[in-house]
């Protein structure tokens, strides 16, 4: 093919040096042409190649975080710490609804409210002293530490009710993270969202504790476990009007039994 071309040239070389200039030309919009062509081929899978490049980059930073904390055996009952305890929240079982609860009175002289404790068999909760019904243990991986800071940046002007937001991080990986944030005076959760320094699946709902008034309730459903480089901004509103005063933020753990 190639000779052919060339002794096509040949044949005309005569014609081509006689209009050198209109050769050129032809020669450039042919080349123009060309390299359009073939960029808009492959531009877009360099772009797919690209953005698969950066999912790949994301999920071994994820994994390497993982894979940075040491794995906690399970803790026997008399060493389970105030803080590893399980507090549990009012999310209903997939499979069954909790049938009966029962209000864990306030410690005296405390002026946090004491957050509610549980133990669900068969997804069954029960609370409190509960005579004849089985005791269930589920100990899991030791909760991270919470740190939190008030927030009044994403605070709404037009808010119904006055507002309190907090800004909440961890020092380690939480698995099914749940966070309750305690007020002086009745309050709810309205709003939260997860703040990541990388790209993911991102949900959260919040909910309630019968009984327990003073008390909103955060539940991060994506990413799972929630990693120790992301931060929640979790937003509650007073119930009664009066002005709404943040004073502890603690981990919420919901306790499942089975046979």
């Amino acid at each position: 093919m190639l000779v052919d071309l060339l002794e096509k040239l040949r044949r005309e070389w005569v014609a081509i040096a006689a209009a050198p200039i209109a050769f050129a030309f032809v020669c450039i919009v042919a080349f123009v042409m060309m390299w359009y062509g073939l960029h808009w081929y492959y531009s877009g899978r360099l772009d797919e190649v690209g953005k698969s490049r950066d999912q790949w980059k994301t999920n071994a930073e994820y994994w390497k975080d993982q894979a940075s904390h040491v794995t906690v055996p399970d803790c026997p009952a008399a060493a389970v710490s105030e803080q590893a305890q399980p507090t549990p929240h009012s999310v209903r079982s997939p499979v069954t609804s909790p049938r009966s609860q029962t209000k864990q009175p306030i410690r005296p002289g405390s002026t946090e409210p004491a957050v509610p404790s549980q133990s669900c068999p068969n997804g069954i909760c029960i609370g409190g002293n509960n005579t004849g019904s089985p005791t269930v243990n589920n100990y899991g991986p030791t909760l991270p530490k919470v740190s939190w800071t008030l927030d009044t940046e994403h605070l709404r002007k037009d808010a119904p009710h006055p507002e309190a937001c907090v800004k909440i991080s961890i020092d380690r990986t939480f698995l099914d993270a749940k966070f309750g944030v305690i007020c002086e005076r009745p309050c709810k959760s309205v709003r939260g969202d997860t703040i990541s320094p990388h790209g993911g699946y991102f949900q959260s709902e919040t909910v309630s504790f019968p009984g327990y008034p003073n008390i909103a309730g955060f539940v991060i459903n994506g990413p799972n476990p929630m990693p120790a480089d992301d931060e929640y901004l979790g937003c509650v509103e007073s119930e009664d009007n009066g002005p709404v005063k943040v004073i502890a933020v603690k981990t919420v753990t919901l306790t499942r039994g089975g046979q």
